[in-house]
């Protein structure tokens, strides 16, 4: 099961309509249902308050798959603070080319990483606007990929 059919299933369980729950997340309904549809991914941040908003926990929705891959992503951000600690100790420049060299190692391109510290600069509010404006030029064949 998608985690917008559990979405849906726990509105459907709890009675509410769509409107309801985007009241209560004061959002549109069209965004609920393209959560339920899996025409939007939601991230972490918008499972939680949709799993409040239907009076569910986070763990409903996710589901068992969910909860093993952000206990990955958590082990990651563990490792990465062992990392960031690690750098703290060298000069600025080797700090620099340690980073520098971390990113190329992961494959993350420059303006990768450029997209990643603008990002940074953004409030959460900010970062949910620019993941939905990249999300539309996506859909612009002028700015997609060849395969």
């Amino acid at each position: 099961m998608t985690i917008g059919e559990r979405i849906k299933k726990a509105r459907k369980d709890k009675e509410m309509t769509l409107q309801q729950v985007a009241d209560i997340m004061d959002c549109s309904p069209q965004m609920i249902s393209q959560y339920e549809n899996n025409k939007r991914k939601p991230k972490l941040t918008t499972i939680r308050r949709i799993a409040t908003a239907l009076d569910v926990t986070t763990s409903e929705l996710i589901g068992s798959e969910g909860t093993e891959a952000l206990a990955l992503l958590a082990k990651a951000k563990e490792l990465d603070i062992q990392i960031i600690n690690k750098l703290q100790r060298l000069s600025p420049e080797a700090a620099a080319d340690a980073i520098i060299t971390g990113l190329i190692m992961r494959g993350i391109s420059e303006k990768e990483n450029e997209l990643l510290e603008l990002m940074g600069l953004l409030n959460e509010p900010g970062q949910e606007k620019a993941i939905e404006q990249l999300e539309l030029l996506t859909k612009i064949p002028e700015y997609q990929k060849e395969d």
